[in-house]
């Protein structure tokens, strides 16, 4: 039973984002979530802009598979203003996978890939749902995935953070190792060793590990991802920093 009268009900019809449905909260409380990049309310004209979509469900197993990415769906609900930003409460969802002429022309630009054109580092490709622009770039010799995260477009400010790192990569790379090691060798050792392992050097530990992508963000602040090499059984080593303070922290996740 819905928990707004008939009559305050408005339709909606929109285009869900490409992060598609997400279910949140704890086993008392949980919510579902999504977002519409362009909608229409009451058959009006269409908002080319987000709004969030959300409603209380009764748990984790409440079935919205039949919402996907980028899908035309028309649905039930209130809008509110919600701490400066309007949102959507949803009531029901009445059709999926509609056919629009309208919402059909805006969804297919926004598959139209966006790029971003760098004379130093070559070409990007924008991401939606992270919202980030990426690339594949070589990084010490290896092949790694380069992610600009920027609050503009162009991504002008962290392409010129990721210049400077890559302008010095090697540098750069060494730090990244020697944090590495510094803090997460002694963990290898101390707790993560296999029966009759015997511990681990330096070189030993350095040979396993293996850069695998850097984010960038237009602050001058980066991450570093590296592949585990198993010595931590598949968990992501992560190591942050920023342009003016240097490497900072390296970090076991996952």
């Amino acid at each position: 039973m819905s928990i707004f009268k008939k009559e305050e009900l408005d339709t909606f019809t929109g285009i869900v984002d490409e992060d598609g449905v997400a279910k949140v909260g704890t086993d008392d409380a949980v919510s579902l979530g999504f977002s519409f990049f362009a909608y229409a309310k009451n058959d009006s004209e269409i908002i080319e802009e987000d709004i969030y979509v959300t409603k209380e469900i009764p748990s984790f197993q409440y079935d919205v598979s039949n919402i996907n990415q980028l899908d035309i769906i028309t649905i039930k609900g209130v809008q509110i203003e919600h701490y400066g930003q309007q949102r959507i409460l949803l009531s029901s969802i009445e059709q999926v996978n509609i056919e629009d002429k309208r919402f059909e022309l805006i969804r297919n630009k926004r598959k139209q890939p966006i790029i971003f054109h760098s004379e130093r580092l070559g070409v990007f490709t924008l991401e939606r749902g992270p919202n980030w622009f990426v690339s594949t770039q070589i990084w010490c010799d290896h092949e790694i995935e380069l992610m600009l995260m920027d609050e503009d477009t162009p991504p002008i400010r962290s392409e010129e953070v990721a210049i400077s790192l890559f302008e010095k990569q090697r540098d750069w790379n060494k730090k990244f190792i020697q944090i590495i090691i510094e803090e997460l060798l002694p963990l290898k050792n101390e707790s993560w060793l296999e029966e009759h392992d015997e511990p681990f050097t330096e070189s030993e530990f350095e040979k396993r590990i293996k850069i695998t992508s850097i984010s960038v963000w237009d602050d001058g602040a980066f991450e570093s991802w590296f592949d585990d090499g198993d010595l931590f059984w598949g968990h992501g080593i992560n190591v942050n920093g920023n342009l003016s303070d240097g490497v900072e922290s390296a970090d076991l996740v996952g």
